[in-house]
């Protein structure tokens, strides 16, 4: 693209504007030389006049909705300028949104140069639930540098305007008014575990895009109608299996997707610990579903399950179980699952693969790491470093899938652990219980479950 005086017209069919383009094809500006020019009222030199070129348009969310790129400019010798004249000529030029504040940001570079700092806009996120892992959500959101956090809809109003106080946000207690005023980027839905449902039914017909948590719901005709509703109106839905993010995890599919472990033979998952509500199934379906979800991103699909139980704790509720598994690549597996053990003790959580060449242990999700070399009596170990709190604090991993997730939803992907993967442990706890009640083997179909990309293995925190 060459030079053209500043005074030369637009192409046609496009009129020009910093911030902002009213093409059909909406491109975005950003400045280089040797592009035509557009006069900025900040300069009054055609010599010193910033040069722009097209580039790709931003991404749009769904619904459609306006975005926008927020331009700065200093000038590299401009009489008589000041920061102050900069920045009204600036508030002047920008184009502003009532959701959007528009901030400009300059700065002089090495070669006295004009900088031109394009801003994208911050993707604003609303809560549904004010409940205690709806903190977490509001916590990683609100310190991200590129999220909003606008508003947080509860069933209690105390409940809704205390957390808004929390994180000087907006209190809601009507999800659909609280979507029609904020238009949020993106809504996060955290919930008691029996009252997923209705809410997110009602997030989907507002047309926001949503990430929900685990456990997905516990009927397959309530998943099948989410994911229905959802696919209509083609929604980003995302479930937050934060497992998968904790570093352990993601060396183990490392080694397994390197080969290190040869064919995988047997895996063991065991996790125990309190709590609970008060359906029959409860920790099959509430917490076993991380179990199910990970043993299948790691081994590959499960095509049969046997299942016993006991209620021995609390009749007609089935609080310990154990599952026997089939892999599709023939591989067996084990799952204990409990609400009759303690979070307190030691191992509550272990999880070992074997295979033909090699073994992986993974000790309660986040403390240790080992590979062991079939023969080799010397094993390769990760554990947290001295300042590394970050890989050695369980609620990191939720940081780390929202970064992923976050990614996903600006660059219009698919979110890394789409809400499919929710109903694919859902009906792989729903053949246990078959099992469990028919005394037999249960088989799976394999068609729903999704190859998902590893995790990313993040380097560890500098030291201080």
């Amino acid at each position: 693209m060459t030079e053209a005086p500043a005074a030369s017209a637009a192409p046609a069919g496009t009129s020009t504007r910093i911030g902002r383009t009213t093409s059909s094809a909406k491109p975005s500006l950003t400045r280089s030389s040797g592009s035509p020019r557009v006069k900025s009222p900040a300069v009054a030199s055609t010599a010193n006049a910033p040069t722009w070129t097209r580039c790709s348009p931003i991404a749009t969310r769904t619904p459609p909705r306006k975005q926008f790129l927020k331009v700065s400019i200093r000038p590299s010798s401009q009489p008589n300028w000041n920061r102050s004249t900069a920045r009204s000529a600036a508030r002047r030029r920008a184009v502003r949104s009532p959701a959007r504040s528009c901030f400009t940001k300059w700065r002089r570079n090495s070669s006295n140069q004009t900088d031109v700092t394009l801003h994208p806009p911050k993707t604003r996120i609303a809560l549904v639930g004010a409940g205690n892992w709806g903190w977490q959500h509001a916590r990683v959101f609100s310190t991200r540098a590129d999220c909003q956090l606008v508003a947080v809809a509860s069933r209690s109003k105390d409940r809704a305007d205390e957390r808004a106080r929390q994180f000087g946000i907006a209190p809601y207690t009507d999800i659909t008014t609280m979507c029609r005023e904020q238009s949020p980027d993106l809504i996060c839905v955290s919930l008691p575990n029996q009252a997923h449902f209705t809410p997110t039914l009602e997030v989907i017909r507002s047309g926001c895009p949503l990430f929900v948590e685990k456990p997905f719901v516990f009927h397959l005709t309530e998943a099948d109608t989410l994911l229905a509703e959802a696919a209509s109106r083609k929604l980003f839905f995302g479930i937050n299996f934060n497992h998968r993010y904790a570093k352990p995890i993601a060396l183990a599919r490392q080694a397994i997707d390197a080969g290190k472990l040869g064919d995988i033979v047997f895996c063991h998952w065991r996790f125990g610990g309190t709590g609970g509500t008060d359906h029959p199934f409860n920790n099959l379906i509430e917490t076993q579903c991380h179990a199910l979800d990970m043993l299948e991103y790691l081994c590959g699909p499960i095509d049969s399950v046997m299942a016993e139980m006991t209620d021995k704790t609390k009749p007609g509720v089935y609080r310990t179980l154990v599952l026997a598994l089939h892999f599709r690549n023939g591989a067996v597996g084990s799952l204990v699952g409990s609400y009759d053990s303690s979070y307190t003790y030691p191992g509550t959580h272990q999880l070992e693969i074997n295979g033909t060449r090699g073994r992986v242990l993974v000790e309660e999700t986040v403390k240790r790491f080992t590979f062991s070399e079939a023969g080799n009596e010397t094993s390769q170990v990760w554990q947290a470093g001295y300042f590394n709190d970050r890989d050695r604090d369980f609620y990191q991993t939720f940081d780390a899938h929202a970064a992923a997730m976050i990614d996903a939803r600006r660059n219009g992907q698919e979110p890394p652990v789409h809400a499919r993967a929710g109903r694919r442990a859902l009906l792989l706890a729903m053949a246990a219980i078959e099992s469990f009640k028919g005394g037999k083997r249960v088989d799976v179909e394999t068609d729903s479950w999704d190859a998902s990309p590893p995790a990313p293995i993040l380097a560890p925190p500098a030291n201080p």
